[in-house]
């Protein structure tokens, strides 16, 4: 949703655009009305973090974890990736890549490093310890982690959640990875 304002109106704009947010119902969405019932294929992305694990950062889920399509919170029965749907419109999603993740890792690296040079920042070097082989963060709110050669990425901004929490959910999720 875009919303756009005069000069001196913004203040009326953000109400606007509250309102009406208010009034989408506070639950997942689905791309088509059949998704939830696709069939489960593949491994299950939602036994990488528990309900009770995830409320510990996110406080309680209004649903229980849910397959979704690939890197988003959309509903979808035989998705890649398992969102915990906290409310209010906040989801964390994780996504497993089960395979060649250390060329995607790569090529995800390449293109923040890019991104970084023309904003004029750099790329946030690996400092933090832990069971992983790499890890990396980018402005999109994506923590993304290389482990062999499986990648875990966990979008984690618009959960709500900080990086130190999304770190300890990345922890708990590679001892099952």
């Amino acid at each position: 949703m875009l919303v756009s304002a005069s000069m001196g109106t913004g203040d009326r704009g953000i109400a606007l655009a509250a309102a009406l947010v208010d009034r989408i119902p506070d639950l997942p969405f689905t791309e088509n009305p059949a998704d939830p019932a696709v069939p489960p294929q593949g491994p299950d992305p939602c036994v990488l973090i528990t309900r009770q694990e995830a409320e510990a950062v996110l406080g309680p889920l209004l649903v229980a974890p849910y397959r979704s399509r690939k890197a988003t919170a959309l509903v979808y029965g035989s998705g890649p990736s398992c969102s915990y749907f906290s409310g209010k419109h906040r989801a964390l999603v994780v996504t497993p890549m089960w395979r060649m993740g250390a060329d995607m890792f790569r090529m995800l690296g390449g293109v923040a490093t890019v991104v970084a040079g023309k904003l004029g920042g750099t790329a946030a070097p690996d400092t933090l310890e832990g069971n992983w082989d790499q890890l990396s963060t980018g402005t999109d709110g994506t923590l993304k982690v290389l482990k062999g050669d499986k990648m875990l990425r966990l979008q984690f901004k618009s959960s709500g959640a900080s990086l130190d929490n999304a770190v300890a959910l990345v922890r708990v999720a590679l001892t099952r990875f």
